[in-house]
């Protein structure tokens, strides 16, 4: 009869789960319990909450249920909540529509109890804050779920977009779009991460990452490349960053100690973060981090058919024009150390790496993107 599947559980717990099918009545809710009973619950009598382990589902009971039926509803399908949000009025309708970041809330205050309890029992089993902010920072780069990492990310981004001028459209968006698009075609193995490019009018030599997928490219640094495909050699690094989680890791290591405090006596850890954002932004990874970046981000470059060796031009060329630049190479640099042996790597790279037939992004006028911002 139904629309929607559900499990039916009894008040008086007898028979446990029974597999039920509801449609949305134009009076109420209706069901049919299989090998059971039809009945109908007034939309006026619902009663709505989270359930499950992690609060994924939707429970349904009603205050005045009919004799055919007395007990609660499980349901799973999303669909449902948006169709069932349709016939409830306020407070219902927003807590349905709200159910996903709901259930978001709830998870993240799952994770701040198992963050307690595992900063708690490293700082019993280690002592120390050394020891406690590297336990923390493997744990959260293990453990994190990429629906907290993703909140995450988006509050520093919301902070560093708030005190920057974004660009919001044209040539340099248009191709910094497509750049990215051709990378994460190319992951072999995402998790699961929703990559954003955000450009800022920036002089700066610089792109970053933050958690969750959110990157930033500054306008000095397209300012500086000669191609997009050089573009594309920072963008494929800057998404190993994140797809290895060396952001979580950092973050989690420089700011472990005032985040847990913050959870532990109640002030939110995302304020935390929104408060700490630009020491966020400041994070420089280590030598292994940076290597591996490298790596991978050459593998992902071939896997995209595109050149490798454009990635290995471009740190060259701002580590032999730093002293001329000044300040613009500089924060380039700071994050991503052009030593000698850096270059080399990546040289080595390009020889064992480069594709046969790159395909370049013949549809992106390069010259008339970096006129655009001017």
């Amino acid at each position: 009869m139904g629309d929607y599947p559900a499990a039916a559980y009894r008040s008086d717990g007898r028979g446990g789960a029974q597999a039920c099918r509801l449609s949305l009545g134009p009076l109420g809710l209706e069901g049919q319990i299989e090998e059971g009973p039809v009945f109908q619950w007034a939309y006026r009598s619902l009663e709505l909450a989270h359930t499950g382990e992690d609060g994924g589902f939707l429970k349904i009971k009603s205050s005045a249920p009919g004799a055919e039926f007395n007990g609660s509803l499980i349901v799973q399908d999303p669909d449902f909540r948006g169709a069932l949000a349709l016939k409830l009025p306020e407070p219902h309708k927003s807590f349905l529509l709200n159910f996903k970041k709901q259930h978001r809330s709830i998870l993240a205050a799952k994770w701040r109890n198992l963050l307690l309890a595992a900063s708690g029992a490293a700082a019993l089993f280690f002592g120390g804050y050394w020891a406690l902010g590297h336990f923390a920072a493997d744990f959260a780069a293990k453990h994190l779920p990429l629906d907290m990492e993703a909140a995450w990310g988006e509050v520093q981004a919301q902070s560093e977009m708030a005190q920057a001028k974004v660009v919001e459209s044209g040539p340099v968006v248009d191709a910094a779009q497509t750049i990215l698009a051709r990378l994460t075609a190319s992951i072999p193995d995402n998790p699961g991460y929703h990559f954003q490019i955000h450009v800022l009018q920036n002089p700066e030599v610089n792109a970053f990452a933050l958690p969750g997928g959110e990157i930033f490219l500054l306008t000095g640094l397209v300012e500086q490349a000669q191609s997009p495909e050089e573009v594309a050699g920072v963008l494929a690094h800057e998404l190993q960053h994140v797809l290895h989680r060396h952001v979580v890791r950092r973050t989690v290591e420089q700011l472990g100690m005032k985040l847990w405090i913050a959870l532990l006596f109640g002030h939110g850890g995302f304020a935390v973060l929104a408060d700490e954002a630009g020491k966020v932004l400041n994070l420089s990874f280590s030598r292994g981090q940076e290597s591996e970046a490298d790596l991978d981000g050459a593998r992902l470059l071939a896997r995209a058919n595109l050149p490798v060796k454009p990635l290995e031009d471009f740190f060259a060329r701002l580590a032999q024009e730093q002293g001329m630049m000044g300040g613009k190479a500089a924060a380039f640099l700071s994050d991503h150390p052009a030593s000698r042996d850096r270059v080399a790597a990546l040289e080595d790279l390009s020889k064992t790496l480069e594709p046969k037939n790159p395909k370049l992004f013949a549809g992106i006028d390069w010259k008339q993107v970096q006129i655009s911002l001017k």
